[in-house]
């Protein structure tokens, strides 16, 4: 649900680069600064009405039933600035729509993958090893997210600690809540320069590469 949710704004994207739509809208004199700003907005409003009702129905009905739902809801709203951005570096690597569909597929496959890893492997025991892999794998946003929801349900039914503002370090999580939020502002960062660099320097079918904002 969470990986679907996003997957419009990315294919749209990526259809606007094929029909030309962007490189007329830039022809008729919009800025890049303003067409990718649209983007964002319209991408954070439909996805910030999205995750606050599946961060309603995680704390007050299934799945993180008594967890914060102002500490499940902020976090949310990190992995969805992190994932838009993430997004919007890749399509800036990739030109066509029917890559851009297919590359869709494999991040959904590939976030299944790493929950399943995740609740079987990682979140099994309490290593350094598995601390380590936790971190590496949070590079991707959708990876913090699901740790982040895995180990709250894993706290609900394991009688542990809830989440709560006041225990993001609490000693009984395997994967600590600030891990995942932590990451999520360091994805966040990383994936907006990296769409920076890319968008300004990545080849592209029409026009001269100059910089991100220039009009």
């Amino acid at each position: 649900t969470i990986v679907v949710s996003t997957m419009p704004d990315m294919e749209l994207i990526f259809s606007e680069k094929e029909s030309h739509v962007t490189a007329l809208s830039f022809l008729m004199g919009m800025s890049e600064s303003a067409y990718w700003f649209t983007n964002f907005i319209v991408s954070f409003i439909y996805c910030f009405f999205v995750h606050l009702y599946i961060s309603a129905i995680y704390t007050y009905w299934y799945g993180l039933n008594g967890n914060d739902f102002t500490l499940v809801f902020a976090f949310s709203i990190l992995f969805v600035i992190a994932e838009i951005w993430f997004q919007f570096f890749i399509s800036t690597l990739i030109k066509d729509a029917n890559k851009g569909k297919s590359l869709t597929i494999i991040l959904i496959m590939a976030s299944i993958t790493l929950s399943l890893f995740f609740q079987f492997v990682t979140l099994k025991e309490n290593t350094k090893t598995n601390l380590i892999l936790n971190h590496v794998f949070c590079i991707f946003p959708i990876s913090a997210y699901e740790l982040f929801l895995i180990q709250g349900y894993i706290a609900n039914v394991a009688e542990l600690p809830l989440f709560r503002w006041n225990n993001l370090n609490d000693e009984n999580y395997i994967c600590p809540p600030w891990i995942p939020i932590m990451w999520c502002l360091i994805d966040i960062v990383l994936y907006f320069c990296l769409f920076l660099v890319g968008n300004s320097f990545a080849p592209r079918a029409f026009g001269i590469n100059t910089s991100t904002f220039s009009d």
